[in-house]
């Protein structure tokens, strides 16, 4: 929650009654209860408080804020040269994400697809460039993906998964299981592994 104190800059002797309005600030609706409300300073008071609710969501994002503006409707009239508007910051409490490539099995001739996770979304595009390195594999198994040219893949902001995926080569041969990675380094956004 966010408590704003709202101040008359002297005592009335009549009940005052103040509109309350919030508005996005770089904060959305979805941060916060978007809401008119009235609040009443008590006669031979000047202050009160107004309480803003905050919502709780898993999105990693910048702090961000809302605009509260007050307007007197009845009783006493305060000073016309002092502020009505108050700023209030929203501060993120989620943790940054961490991103997990899955394990693949599939059969000689098969893409590879592999998952490509976040543990919580983020408020901005994560992307990571992905490349495969050889286990037991060797190049003729699979399309390899070298850091250069970069290959890359995006997940949007909000979203927490996206696919690489990478085509195996069948062949004639007969083998065991052979094994490749996909691994992956964030080169834009934010997370807790690079």
């Amino acid at each position: 929650v966010l408590v704003f104190p709202v101040t008359l800059n002297s005592n009335c002797n009549a009940p005052t009654v103040i509109s309350i309005s919030v508005s996005n600030g770089t904060a959305n609706s979805l941060d916060y209860n978007a809401t008119t409300i009235n609040v009443t300073i008590p006669a031979n008071s000047s202050s009160t408080t107004v309480i803003i609710s905050t919502t709780q969501d898993i999105i990693d994002e910048l702090d961000e804020t809302i605009i509260v503006t007050g307007t007197i409707i009845s009783g006493c009239f305060a000073d016309p040269n002092a502020s009505n508007i108050g700023i209030g910051t929203i501060i993120d409490n989620d943790e940054l994400p961490s991103f997990n490539i899955s394990t693949q099995d599939v059969l000689e001739g098969s893409p590879a697809v592999f998952n490509i996770s976040l543990s919580n979304p983020s408020s901005v595009n994560i992307v990571i460039q992905v490349t495969t390195v050889l286990g037991t594999a060797n190049m003729f198994d699979f399309t390899s993906i070298n850091s250069v040219p970069i290959t890359s893949v995006t997940i949007p902001a909000g979203a927490i998964m996206q696919t690489s995926t990478v085509p195996t080569i069948d062949d004639i041969e007969t083998e065991g299981n052979e094994t490749f990675q996909l691994c992956g380094t964030v080169i834009s956004g934010n997370t807790q592994n690079t």
